[in-house]
């Protein structure tokens, strides 16, 4: 990877309407956010960091981490902006961004326990496979789906008494790392048409929080997993 051929975004907003302020709420005694700061400056070697948020307590707190802060307008700072948009925007405001760096890196604020080497090993994963066009991180589902139609309930990925050891492998993305090839208009189509997948194999669950109920299972499992994320505390 040559110097700073790497962009990394993380996406912030002041206000969430589920979690009060929760990329600022204490987990475990710390900011939130600071985990997906020490993730990206630890763990993400020769890469430009960028937070961008309308939030002046997360701009404080970026501050004293020396990653560069960017402005988020309210015109793509509501629930319904994007991510897309706050791609644009910060290539647009950094100068010759487009032409500065070869992939985009987002770090999602809400997904902060990331093994250790997730950056290195799904940047190369992409580099190596120059035919597709980004890569998201996944986990393997083995959960019996179906729909409620008309009140009737309808199986989707198996049948009635198939046993759930039987069932073929489902996948989710988990939120934890996007990586994308800034060789197309992101706007247009975020993801391109060929998505690399890295699959992440853990001994815990991966956590998505939204809720208070999502914040304490986080620390719960940070606490009784410290080891693997002392890279992170």
């Amino acid at each position: 990877m040559t110097s700073s051929s790497n962009l990394i975004i993380i996406p912030a907003r002041a206000n969430s309407k589920r979690l009060k302020n929760k990329n600022i709420k204490a987990f475990n005694n710390i900011p939130l956010i600071i985990y997906t700061l020490k993730f990206a400056l630890n763990n993400c070697e020769n890469s430009k960091i960028v937070v961008c948020s309308d939030c002046e307590i997360i701009k404080s707190i970026v501050k004293k981490h020396n990653i560069q802060f960017i402005n988020r307008p309210a015109e793509i700072s509501s629930d319904y902006s994007p991510v897309s948009q706050v791609i644009s925007y910060v290539l647009d405001y950094l100068e010759d961004g487009v032409n500065k760096f070869n992939t985009i890196t987002l770090l999602q604020i809400t997904n902060p326990l990331r093994p250790k080497d997730l950056f290195i090993n799904t940047y190369k994963k992409l580099l190596n496979n120059p035919s597709f066009d980004s890569i998201i991180s996944v986990s393997e589902v083995k959960n019996k789906y179906g729909q409620i139609i008309n009140q009737s309930f309808k199986p989707i990925n198996y049948n009635f008494e198939q046993r759930s050891q039987d069932l073929k492998a489902n996948y989710y993305e988990n939120g934890l790392i996007y990586i994308f090839k800034l060789n197309r208009n992101l706007q247009i189509n975020l993801f391109g048409d060929k998505i690399l997948t890295h699959l992440i194999e853990t001994k815990y669950p991966l956590i998505d929080i939204d809720t208070i109920h999502d914040f304490k299972l986080g620390e719960y499992f940070l606490k009784s997993y410290e080891k693997l994320f002392k890279h992170l505390l």
